[in-house]
């Protein structure tokens, strides 16, 4: 199985929404059964 990681914020979700170019792509990587993985991390300030 192939697997594509990519970042959500501002990379594939901008502006609100994730634009239909975007959305088209995951559907033909996903129809391949292929698996997405969105990466959301928020930054932790450490004392």
């Amino acid at each position: 199985m192939k697997c594509a990681v990519s970042d959500f914020d501002r990379t594939l979700y901008i502006g609100g929404s994730i634009s239909p170019r975007n959305l088209k792509a995951i559907d033909k990587w996903q129809a391949a059964a292929a698996m997405i993985v969105e990466d959301v991390a928020e930054y932790l300030s450490m004392p």
